[in-house]
């Protein structure tokens, strides 16, 4: 006695391998134009992308879904899943270094990948998936917050600007600017000050590579290297008093003034 039909879903290969055998089936003259395959036989064609609920000895194949990368294509020829599955992974990523950022700037290395997790709203093995162990995660962090600074100096750069110091200038607007833009400043300014971070494995290197990023950029910039270092170490410090709520905006934007004049000019365009 013959099983009820059941439903099936495979992927496009297991179709073609079904395909096949009804047609072998069909010029085997012992067999009844009826005949269903047997259900072991169905699981090995399907196999790995066949999810299958079955009843007793056969399978009756209703519908199919390509393998992961091949179920739907846009205008560009991209795999839709392909993309929505990139999208989701980098949406968790992003929540993941902004909820780490956020709790090392309070709680410094200390913190678990518990906490992370939770203020991230991600699962833990979900952490641990994008990131490995918490020195990777530190060190994705620090690397994430120079990445930040770097656009944000590099959002503020005037290519119109037809003398010397464009770089210095837009790092200048990028630290001394308001506070509701400032989130890449203050965590670029408080790095020093983030407790234990430097201990961690792979974030002197990082810091190295940064540093020295920018020394060849600032250089390359047409300024003598004293005026360099005066306007760019000003610069911080005034971001790393505005964070300590040592500056209001418009004394910021005061110092901001006085520093572009002096990397436009190399003095001051008022006495003081």
């Amino acid at each position: 006695m013959r099983g009820s039909p059941i439903r099936a879903v495979v992927d496009c290969d297991a179709v073609a391998a079904l395909g096949e055998g009804a047609r072998d089936r069909s010029s085997d003259p012992t067999r009844g134009s009826g005949h269903q395959r047997p259900r072991h036989d169905v699981l090995r064609s399907a196999s790995p992308f066949i999810r299958v609920a079955y009843a007793r000895r056969t399978v009756t194949v209703v519908s199919y879904y390509r393998p992961y990368g091949q179920l739907a294509r846009g205008e560009a020829g991209h795999p839709v899943v392909e993309r929505r599955q990139t999208r989701n992974a980098e949406r968790t990523r992003r929540a993941v270094l902004d909820a780490a950022t956020k709790l090392i700037l309070e709680k410094g290395t200390a913190v678990t990948l518990a906490q992370v997790a939770t203020a991230a709203g991600v699962s833990k093995s979900g952490l641990i998936h994008h990131f490995g162990d918490r020195d990777q995660l530190v060190v994705a962090v620090v690397d994430d917050m120079y990445a930040q600074f770097r656009e944000a100096v590099l959002a503020q750069l005037d290519l119109s600007e037809n003398h010397p110091g464009k770089m210095l200038r837009a790092y200048v607007r990028a630290l001394c600017t308001g506070s509701a833009d400032a989130a890449a400043a203050r965590d670029f300014t408080s790095a020093a000050n983030w407790n234990g971070v430097a201990a961690v494995p792979g974030v002197a290197s990082v810091i190295a590579e940064q540093a020295e990023w920018w020394h060849e950029q600032l250089a390359a910039d047409g300024l003598s290297a004293e005026l360099i270092q005066i306007v760019r170490r000003a610069a911080e410090g005034i971001a790393a008093a505005a964070l300590q709520g040592g500056e209001d905006e418009a004394s910021i934007a005061r110092a901001r003034d006085l520093l572009l004049d002096l990397s436009t000019q190399g003095t001051f365009s008022t006495p003081l």
